[in-house]
């Protein structure tokens, strides 16, 4: 008996078209319940039974899977996959109270069958983390060469442990997640007020020049005042050099007379020595005149 569900709804907006999904149901089922899903004997208590099923892929080959379970879910998640757009993206698809989530990047891609009461945000973090630890452990090149399902028993136990992780820590995962969205809407608040500046003229190009601009008004600034300092150094000498020429005059002036009133009345000795006081007044003037200069 076979039941096509069209209420698949498409999460993603980049997908185009609405994925049917065909679930393959037995005889036994209900037709409201077309997701067969059995508890495997022996595996004890349902500690992953938020996660239903698990695999990695490349291309549409599955490498590894992993449930607990048995049921039809592969050979939806299988249709599932079938159908992906090969772009890197990350898409989820409803069916029947269960989320079929997916990841696609480089070629390969990263599934996980959950119940609709796990958050899809819990959901994506299952397959990053999956995704993380496939990378790091066969992208070296065995996972280009692999066969379907060769890495069931190495790699299964790992899902396993994953889903786990995630089941035990969903908690603290969402309040990450949360935060990361948070950040993520301040970063688009940022972008959007970076777009209206650049609507209203505000561009990058144009704050470059004005800080080119503003470098080069500075540089006259430093250039104009050291041009005054020199333009002031100058008239302080050439004030202090007129002074300096006047007080020589003035000496020169005293000297002559005093040098004529001695020779007239005191003689040669007067001379010598009234000639050397002027000398050393002289000397001593010209001192403190530099000296305060």
């Amino acid at each position: 008996m076979y039941t096509y569900i069209k209420g698949v709804n498409k999460i993603k907006p980049a997908i185009s078209k609405v994925l049917v999904v065909l679930c393959v149901v037995s005889p036994t089922n209900s037709r409201d319940n077309p997701v067969e899903l059995t508890k495997e004997k022996g595996e004890g208590k349902m500690s992953l039974e938020p996660f239903i099923y698990s695999f990695v892929a490349r291309g549409t080959m599955i490498l590894a899977e992993y449930t607990e379970f048995t049921g039809n879910f592969p050979a939806i998640a299988t249709q599932c996959l079938q159908k992906l757009p090969s772009s890197n993206n990350k898409f989820t698809y409803n069916c029947d109270h269960h989320t079929f989530n997916f990841l696609v990047e480089d070629g390969y891609a990263y599934c996980v069958v959950a119940k609709d009461s796990v958050g899809k945000q819990i959901s994506i973090a299952f397959l990053e983390r999956l995704k993380a630890d496939f990378k790091k452990r066969y992208g070296g090149g065995k996972a280009d060469t692999a066969i379907a399902k060769s890495l069931n028993k190495e790699f299964g136990p790992v899902m396993k442990e994953h889903m786990k992780y995630i089941i035990e820590h969903a908690e603290e995962i969402e309040k990450l997640l949360k935060v990361k969205a948070q950040v993520s809407e301040v970063k688009s608040i940022m972008l959007e007020n970076i777009d209206k500046a650049i609507d209203r003229g505000e561009n990058l190009t144009t704050l470059a020049d004005r800080t080119e601009n503003l470098r080069d008004q500075a540089q006259a600034y430093r250039n104009q005042g050291t041009k005054i300092r020199r333009k002031m150094w100058y008239q302080n000498m050439k004030i202090k050099l007129v002074v300096l020429g006047i007080l020589v005059l003035l000496i020169l002036v005293i000297w002559l007379s005093q040098l004529s009133y001695v020779l007239e009345h005191c003689g040669e000795v007067s001379f010598v020595v009234t000639y050397t006081e002027c000398a050393v007044s002289i000397f001593r003037g010209l001192e403190g005149l530099f000296g305060q200069a």
